[in-house]
């Protein structure tokens, strides 16, 4: 298929290919088998636990219109101030638009943590001992870049609500963690898991998901001119920023308190 015309029939077929390997690629757990228990226990002890107990943990009791609703209106779309950014003088990072490698994808699927799986149900150890895993997710990839598009199934991921401490009946007190699909990491639509059911699917507009490697990276993006204006042509760290973790290196407390403002102004027009 990786010498195929670009065409929506052609990935409409792809996106059926994909499919059939997460399916492939699932395995039932049954809890009495002991083989199966031990080798999960080695990897992931917490899931053999809940596999053996039939147990799935406690999840927010708040009815799921309320969470719906909630999530509705904290994930819509929002303005931003247009001059807080300007045009940069920076040359342009070259687009990634060679085929991944085989060693490539190997190596990442190696170090991949075995996390909780999406929608597709199937995890990183799914992948790894699954035959010709590595040449198949390698074609895989490698027909997104072709197709310059991602199936719309890899849009979409799990999203479980963690309690953070308070009333468990207000939602500003739990903590959303999206579980994506394990080949696709970003998304564009969630469904939050709430008591024994699921809500509708909730349109994400704005912010970036926790749970995604890439998360940190993409919030920096939009607040670069910040950063930027706070380091300035000094020789010395003046501010470090992952996500939305900022530290900011002073001198004095004068010093500090300048760049505090300046911070504080600046993303409050992008409503952050």
């Amino acid at each position: 298929m990786e010498q195929s015309d670009i065409t929506a029939n052609n990935f409409a077929a792809f996106e059926e290919l994909v499919d059939e390997y997460c399916a492939d690629n699932r395995a039932a757990v049954l809890p009495d088998n002991a083989a199966v228990i031990q080798k999960m226990f080695k990897r992931n002890k917490k899931k053999a636990v809940r596999v053996i107990t039939k147990q799935q943990g406690s999840r927010c009791s708040v009815e799921p219109a309320t969470i719906f609703n909630h999530f509705s209106t904290s994930w819509i779309a929002s303005t931003s101030d247009a001059d807080y950014y300007t045009q940069s003088n920076d040359e342009r990072v070259e687009v990634f638009d060679r085929p991944f490698t085989l060693g490539e994808v190997s190596r990442k699927l190696k170090a991949a943590d075995n996390t909780s799986p999406g929608p597709d149900r199937i995890t990183c150890h799914h992948c790894r001992k699954t035959e010709n895993s590595i040449k198949t997710l390698t074609s895989i990839l490698n027909l997104c870049i072709l197709f310059r598009k991602d199936p719309d199934s890899w849009k979409k991921s799990m999203t479980i609500l963690l309690s953070k401490s308070g009333d468990p009946l207000d939602l500003k007190k739990w903590r959303p963690i999206a579980l994506s699909n394990t080949i696709y990491k970003l998304f564009a639509k969630t469904q939050i898991l709430a008591k024994d059911t699921r809500t509708d699917y909730i349109d994400v507009r704005r912010g970036v998901k926790q749970g995604c490697p890439l998360s940190g990276i993409l919030f920096n993006l939009p607040i670069d001119p910040t950063l930027r204006r706070i380091q300035g042509n000094a020789s010395d760290h003046r501010i470090l920023a992952f996500a939305d973790d900022i530290a900011l290196l002073a001198h004095s407390p004068e010093d500090l308190q300048s760049m505090h403002d300046l911070v504080h102004d600046d993303l409050k027009k992008i409503n952050l």
